[in-house]
């Protein structure tokens, strides 16, 4: 609407107001949360601000719509108001006008919230070990629910990198906090348990950082507790801190206590399993060698045995006797070296697979955007800004099509 009026356009004011006030009024109304401050009546008529950490906002609500408030305005007051902008054209100011208003609930209140829906939960069995799946020893794509600007997430990518690169991550971004929040983390909750093939996750992390009650509550809200229940995968709740428990907490298949510890328990650590395995060859070597050790020193006593060397009737026998014993022992020895042997190759292989850089050695490439593994050809789109990574360098790259 404004785009017509160029630099060689003169206005006046008041015309100027009046666009502005066109403008910004297309606006719409929405729900604004935040605290109370300055408020003050005249005529009836009620002019406050509302604030948050970072920004504030005039309001004003006519007495026409504020004779519904069931409650006495007080700065400080956490409340959520309905309503749109507004330019007062005599000040050039800008305002909302507010057509309801309401009390946000106090920690006091939102505690008897929480546990109240804790008891009706837990008389259904929502907590029950019973329902309780276990989580896969070696996923091969992790899902991870959370907000890709919070350090959470940031924390999380770096712990699953350091234990197991081996593993995808796919990022659904959400709210964390707010009004929108709880939806949206249902809602990806539920996306996630629809999709097929290689995009669904073999495990999905719910988390988020520290907070007050009111900053976690999202996590307390029955849609996301429903969506829980009800996933075929696998999910691990860490919110807030160690102290800070939740209903995503008390209803998924594993409780972290923070984001970071969820990442540490959703994989192995690949260093763990490369000493382990080499500790397990190491046993199997020394019960190699003690069962040989044994084998030989039956044979030397069957040798020297009195009945090996009387006459020679009782020698053909017992030669025969020796002779199938050793084939006996000597066809043990072969399958247990046989299996030993097996047990030993299969760890190496097991081992190997493990290593990130076997795939670079044999000539392929690993392909990353923004820092993280591309798994599948989907997830790219023409323009997309790549890195090849090859065995001895980096290289950077555009998508065309």
């Amino acid at each position: 609407m404004m785009e017509k009026y160029g630099e060689g356009r003169i206005i006046p004011v008041s015309e100027y107001v009046d666009l502005l006030k066109r403008h910004i009024e297309g606006f719409g109304r929405c729900w604004i949360v935040g605290e109370l401050s300055q408020h003050s009546a005249r005529s009836g008529h009620w002019y406050f601000s509302i604030k948050d950490e970072s920004a504030l906002l005039n309001c004003v609500m006519w007495r026409t719509y504020n004779h519904g408030v069931d409650f006495r305005p007080e700065p400080g007051l956490r409340v959520k108001l309905f309503g749109g902008p507004n330019v007062y054209s005599k000040r050039g100011r800008l305002q909302v006008d507010v057509r309801r208003m309401e009390l946000l609930p106090g920690d006091g209140d939102l505690q008897a919230a929480f546990e109240t829906l804790k008891a009706e939960l837990e008389a259904k069995g929502w907590f029950s070990l019973s329902h309780k799946q276990p989580l896969p020893k070696f996923p091969r794509l992790i899902g991870i629910v959370t907000s890709s600007q919070g350090a959470a997430y940031q924390d999380m990518l770096q712990i699953l990198g350091e234990r197991f690169p081996l593993s995808g991550i796919g990022i659904y971004s959400v709210r964390v906090q707010g009004m929108a929040a709880a939806p949206e983390i249902a809602e990806a909750v539920r996306q996630l348990n629809e999709y097929q093939g290689e995009l669904r996750p073999d495990v999905i992390i719910i988390g988020r950082g520290g907070g007050s009650l009111e900053d976690l509550w999202a996590f307390n809200e029955l849609e996301v507790a429903e969506a829980i229940f009800q996933s075929e995968i696998p999910i691990i709740s860490g919110v807030g801190h160690e102290t800070d428990i939740t209903i995503s907490d008390l209803v998924a298949d594993v409780r972290a206590s923070t984001p970071s510890h969820a990442a540490q328990i959703s994989v192995p650590d690949h260093r763990e399993l490369h000493r382990t395995t080499l500790h397990w060859c190491q046993q199997l070597h020394t019960q190699l060698k003690h069962r040989i050790a044994t084998l030989r020193q039956q044979v030397r006593q069957i040798a020297g045995s009195y009945e090996f060397n009387t006459p020679v009737q009782r020698v053909r026998e017992s030669s025969q006797e020796l002779g199938d014993l050793v084939e006996t022992l000597h066809a043990a020895m072969r399958e247990q070296t046989h299996h030993r042997r097996h047990a030993v190759e299969s760890f190496i292989q097991r081992m190997e697979a493990l290593d990130p850089q076997r795939g670079l050695r044999q000539g392929l490439v690993r392909v990353e955007r923004d820092g993280m593994p591309v798994l599948n050809g989907v997830w790219l789109s023409p323009g997309d800004r790549v890195s090849l990574h090859f065995i001895d360098c980096k290289r950077e790259a555009t998508i065309e099509s």
